[in-house]
């Protein structure tokens, strides 16, 4: 992909199908589109490729940005997108620790990261999103037990799912948490 220079952009989304979708690495340049506030790329088609590696640290400039749908690595450098609403990086094949650094984004909606590769405990630090309404975990390689500081996410209206990791016990849901809670 060639990045041109542009001064504003708010949205981009590209539904690649086929043969039109793109491959390599996602360009760090998009860094500089500090005004995006939303980015939908849709190269999820294994038959014909995706994006790999990890996405750009510079991306973490987009401080605007309020909803993700894309693959790949996240990076703790994120924790800048303090705007961040609605992050979807599920069959991302994302692997390493859940950033504990995310806690900036305190404006975070919902978290679909299932089905990936990610390992260690659930951050406590992740507590202060308290306008959390929804988060998918599910299928990855989560250890340790549900944080009591996640009791402050008194926002959280839809379920959590925690189904398919390592997790030690039942963990105590706290009461304000009025849906499913599936482990």
């Amino acid at each position: 992909m060639t990045c041109v220079h542009v001064t504003y952009i708010r949205l981009f989304s590209y539904w690649g199908r086929y043969a039109n979708v793109p491959r390599g690495t996602l360009p760090a340049a998009w860094g500089e589109f500090t005004n995006l506030e939303y980015i939908n790329i849709d190269g999820s088609n294994p038959c014909v490729g995706r994006f790999v590696g990890t996405l750009p640290a510079e991306w973490s400039n987009m401080v605007k940005m309020r909803r993700m749908w894309i693959e790949g690595d996240p990076t703790k450098e994120w924790s800048r997108m303090v705007n961040m609403k609605d992050m979807l990086l599920g069959y991302s094949q994302l692997s390493g620790a859940l950033p504990t650094g995310w806690s900036s984004m305190v404006k975070m909606h919902y978290v679909n990261l299932n089905d990936n590769l990610l390992t260690g405990p659930l951050p406590k630090e992740w507590g202060s999103m308290a306008e959390m309404k929804g988060m998918q975990l599910q299928r990855n390689q989560l250890s340790g037990t549900l944080p009591t500081a996640w009791s402050r996410m008194t926002q959280l209206t839809n379920r959590m799912n925690l189904e398919n990791n390592n997790f030690i016990g039942l963990p105590e849901v706290p009461e304000s948490w009025n849906f499913t809670v599936v482990i």
